[in-house]
């Protein structure tokens, strides 16, 4: 039987692992606050933000 690696406990069908250390953590201690997490996830998402979105620059008005 797999255990929580945070606090020990029977972990049944699912299991979740962190991008911090790919330990597996039950139900309860599965969240990064929970854990003490060391991972950035906000480091992440704004790189992958960055990635996705297309600059958008308007054309200059021609004045008549």
């Amino acid at each position: 039987m797999v255990k929580c690696t945070f606090c020990k406990a029977k972990i049944g069908v699912i299991k979740y692992k962190c991008k911090c250390t790919n330990k597996k953590f039950c139900s309860n201690c599965a969240m990064p606050e929970v854990h003490d997490c060391s991972y950035d996830f906000k480091a992440e998402y704004k790189i992958k933000l960055e990635q996705k979105l297309i600059r958008v620059d308007n054309e200059k008005i021609i004045k008549i």
